[in-house]
Order: structure tokens, then sequence, then C-alpha cells
């Protein structure tokens, strides 16, 4: 796991609010400040049809100063496409995990936002799962 000393910024300027839906998203909040470190979100177009996945993501790390937002995009068939779209966000941030996550479901995503949070000095926080 490597989370570089600045953290990077997407520079896609990217509105999901008109032309996507929510179909996934996970938080880790930290109770003493009762924030989210980590926001995650997945989305689809509203398109019939529409094969394209898209994460967005959200760092705010008040504790070491660290604050980021990535975007990725996954399309196609035959792989797991909201998990590959959060490894692209991750790495447009400057993330580079172990072990690769993109096409490995969900349950990999959980585990590197379990990293992410171990590797910014987190040990107690709570991981919260939602579906629209």
């Amino acid at each position: 796991m490597y989370i570089p000393e600045t953290l990077s910024c997407s520079k896609r300027k990217m509105s999901f609010r008109d032309t996507c839906q929510i179909i996934h998203g996970y938080q880790c909040i930290n109770p003493e400040e009762k924030r989210p470190v980590i926001d995650c979100r997945i989305y689809t177009g509203m398109r019939p049809n529409c094969s394209r996945i898209f994460a967005a993501i959200w760092i705010c790390d008040n504790k070491n100063q660290k604050y980021a937002h990535g975007v990725g995009i996954a399309g196609g068939y035959g792989y797991h496409k909201g998990s590959e779209a959060v490894k692209e966000a991750l790495a447009e941030m400057g993330i580079k995990l172990d072990e690769d996550i993109g096409g490995r479901g969900y349950d990999a995503c959980v585990q590197a936002f379990t990293a992410i949070m171990s590797a910014l000095g987190y040990s107690s926080y709570v991981t919260a799962e939602f579906q629209p």
C-alpha cells in the first residue's frame, strides 16, 4: 500500500446528479469527528442498457491533513465494473494498493478501504455500506 505525501485531485469535471444514479456506496467514518474519512459512491447511467459504471471517492482526513478526490470509469462486460471503477479512482489520487481490486467485487473494495484507513493511522472507525 502506498499513499503519497500529497494526494492528487481529479482533473475530470464530471457531474453525476443529472445523468447517473447511485447504485452502491461506502463511508469509513471517524467516530471522534463523526465524519467520513473516505466517502465512495458508485453510479450507473440512467439510460437503459448503460454499461458504464462510475466511482467517485473523496478522502477528507483532518487528522493527517490529506484531502483528495478521484473519479474512475469502467465499461464493457464480463467483470465486476464497480470495483474496477474504484481501483481507477484510487489510482487517480495516487494511491497504490498491494493487490489489484479491479473486477474482484465489492468485498475487495472494502478490503482496500480498510487498508487505506490503517495506512492513515485509524485503528477505530466505522465502515458503512449503502445501496438505494
